[in-house]
């Protein structure tokens, strides 16, 4: 349930000196290399449920109390301040490692397993689990290459195979007609000033336009605060919010706007399943009036005035909010907030759910702290914060030296919270941990109630990086780790995973490519397989079918040189022994932007499993040329060819149609081709 408040706290200032240099130190920390020493791999990876608990609230002022015990020692003479912890991002990073004398760098071919590589039945070579690889991945029902069927992902075009929505200018929605031959404009939607980052989703005869805006809290030229502070501003600050706009498309030439919600903080996620749209936000701590010292207040007087102002704060101004076009404003209840009880870091996390046509209040469930990953399986959503909790020390360090202590092995934790999903409410079902970093969302998979994690560790002082997979499982209200698997790509970077029912492939890169089977078909006892070590790398990995993936990413020398962007095919139908059959290199100074957005990928299986076409964007920076759309068939035994495609300067995603047809989407339009 959530409480409905009738209005908006006001928004005021809000110092950012503390965010900015706490995301400035984590991506210094992250970038400094390997760990000096790493603990076994049962200590270093097995959580401890009774400490990754989410504790809930008796009632709302032990909530209040609690923000303001947690927050008041991290108020200072500016206000908001560094607080003793540093939340991190994923940590991935290129790099060349050189060569290890005698160490064999063929272009191709399979590898057993390398040295070091552990797990808990050891490393040995057993039969092939079984591999039901027939069919690939197509995309969802409105047109995106999604990471989950059954769940769909906001992008800046859709399509229901007859009416195509897509973003052009920034500002304008258009709506075409492509049942036809030729495509066929029906009408345009302004959209407000001020939006950032734009996608949509289709749902039905709506359409969800969801956008960032930026909110000036104080702007020097009439902040009414001076100059009573003695502090002179050069520099407007500035808060984020997130905008959901609600199109109603019935007429697609006369689309109107059916609701306007305003959500508190940064968008971190959004899920469609069905009629229920799942929105995920972080929201910062409050924009207060800070005090700051000069020509009226010392440092001390500054810092006893600012903790007062937090003093003051309801739970208005800490929790996270929508606020809809009449300016109702929606919070959740205290039952519904969660906290971690350690490292609760400088945010609040919520999760809102909402009916599309339900003209009733969101669903709102809140986790008291930060987040950089949130993966939506079809029942579950999983919360992934990684953080160094190395001391206060660290960070001071830092701020006074610019160059970061790297961590060590135990500084650096990603705890994991699981929320099981049924109708448009969110319920907190448990929470675990695992020691490193979680890359992405896609290091993240739920399969048959188990969450299976792609993991890296990474310090610093010349020491190497370490990637291993856990498996963890709801058990008494925590997520127990059960199995897992370690020393896959010493001193690489995690580059790719793809996750299948009983198998998963990872990649990862720093002067080759070692492409990695593991075995899941005993969930406890998870192994790896096989190994194929070539040049370049993967960064996203697609099911074709047939025991075939197809990787885009880019081709590089044995040294670790990038060459430009390659399109390759991989047999795993034999998970100990897999092979890259086929290759294709597109140039120096390319890339596909597919590899960081799989959404800019469209795959139409063929008739016989493992053939079919592939649609995408390259990039040719040589040329000067932009992103233009480009297609490579798939034949029998994953034989690559490049097919030519009408120029289309601008090319953002190419959607799948009726009888296969395929229609490029670009800034400047949309074109229609044939898949055969």
């Amino acid at each position: 349930m959530a409480t409905i408040i009738p209005a908006l706290p006001t928004l005021r200032r809000l110092t950012l000196a503390g965010t900015a240099l706490g995301t400035a130190f984590a991506a210094g920390v992250v970038a400094a290399g390997g760990f000096a020493s790493t603990p076994p791999p049962t200590e270093r990876l097995t959580p401890v449920a009774s400490k990754d608990a989410l504790h809930a609230f008796d009632d709302c002022r032990e909530l209040l109390d609690w923000y303001l015990e947690r927050n008041l020692r991290d108020v200072g003479p500016y206000g908001w301040r560094l607080p003793p912890y540093t939340v991190m991002g994923d940590g991935m990073t290129d790099g060349v490692r050189a060569p290890v004398p005698g160490e064999d760098l063929a272009d191709s071919g399979a590898v057993a397993p390398q040295a070091g590589v552990r797990s808990s039945v050891g490393s040995g070579v057993a039969a092939e689990p079984g591999f039901d690889g027939r069919v690939g991945q197509e995309n969802s029902a409105t047109g995106t290459n999604v990471q989950e069927a059954g769940v769909d992902e906001p992008d800046v075009a859709k399509t229901d195979g007859r009416l195509l929505v897509r973003l052009a200018g920034g500002n304008r929605v258009v709506f075409t007609d492509v049942a036809g031959a030729v495509p066929r404009e029906l009408g345009r939607y302004r959209l407000p000033d001020g939006l950032t980052g734009q996608e949509l989703l289709l749902v039905g005869d709506h359409v969800l336009v969801t956008a960032a805006t930026t909110v000036v809290l104080v702007d020097p030229a009439t902040d009414s605060f001076s100059p009573s502070d003695g502090v002179d501003r050069i520099a407007p600050e500035l808060r984020q919010t997130t905008t959901v706009l609600d199109l109603d498309v019935t007429d697609p030439s006369s689309p109107t706007l059916v609701d306007e919600d305003t959500y508190s903080g940064t968008l971190l996620s959004v899920r469609q399943y069905g009629d229920v749209v799942r929105v995920v936000t972080s929201t910062p701590r409050p924009d207060l009036p800070w005090v700051q010292p000069g020509l009226q207040y010392d440092e001390r007087e500054a810092t006893a005035r600012n903790r007062d102002l937090v003093r003051g704060t309801t739970l208005a101004d800490w929790l996270p909010r929508v606020t809809d076009e009449d300016g109702t404003t929606t919070t959740p209840d205290c039952a519904d907030v969660f906290r971690p009880p350690t490292g609760a870091g400088d945010a609040t996390l919520g999760i809102f759910g909402e009916g599309v046509h339900a003209d009733v209040a969101p669903e709102i469930v809140a986790l008291a702290t930060d987040s950089q990953v949130v993966y939506s399986s079809t029942d579950r959503i999983y919360v992934a914060t990684t953080r160094s909790s190395s001391g206060f020390w660290r960070s001071a360090y830092g701020r006074i030296t610019g160059q970061p202590v790297p961590p060590e092995p135990d500084d650096v934790t990603t705890q994991l919270h699981s929320f099981a999903l049924e109708d448009s409410r969110a319920s907190y079902v448990g929470s675990g941990h695992v020691t490193g970093i979680v890359r992405d969302r896609w290091s993240l998979d739920e399969q048959d109630g188990r969450l299976r994690v792609a993991v890296s560790l990474r310090g610093g002082w010349g020491a190497t990086v370490e990637n291993g997979v856990a498996v963890l499982v709801e058990r008494d209200g925590a997520l127990a780790q059960v199995g897992h698997v370690d020393g896959l790509g010493p001193d690489e970077d995690i580059k790719a995973v793809r996750w299948f029912h009983d198998f998963a492939v990872v990649v990862t890169f720093r002067q080759t490519d070692p492409l990695y089977t593991i075995d899941f078909s005993d969930p406890e006892h998870p192994r790896a397989l096989g190994a194929l070590k070539i040049s370049g790398y993967s960064g996203y990995l697609h099911p074709i079918g047939g025991g075939l993936l197809l990787g885009l990413g880019q081709e590089a020398t044995l040294q670790g040189q990038l060459l430009g962007a390659q399109v390759a095919v991989f047999d795993i139908s034999d998970l100990t022994d897999p092979r890259r059959v086929d290759k294709l290199s597109l140039g120096q100074a390319t890339d596909l932007p597919a590899v960081a957005d799989p959404r800019a990928l469209t795959w139409l299986p063929g008739a016989r499993p493992g053939t079919g076409t592939a649609f995408t964007i390259a990039s040719d920076w040589s040329r000067g040329s932009g992103s233009e759309p480009v297609r490579f068939d798939v034949g029998p035994g994953g034989a690559l060819e490049r097919r030519e495609l009408p120029a289309l300067p601008g090319a953002q995603r190419a959607l799948p149609l009726d009888d296969g047809r395929v229609a490029l989407v670009g800034v400047e339009g949309v074109r229609i081709v044939g898949a055969r």
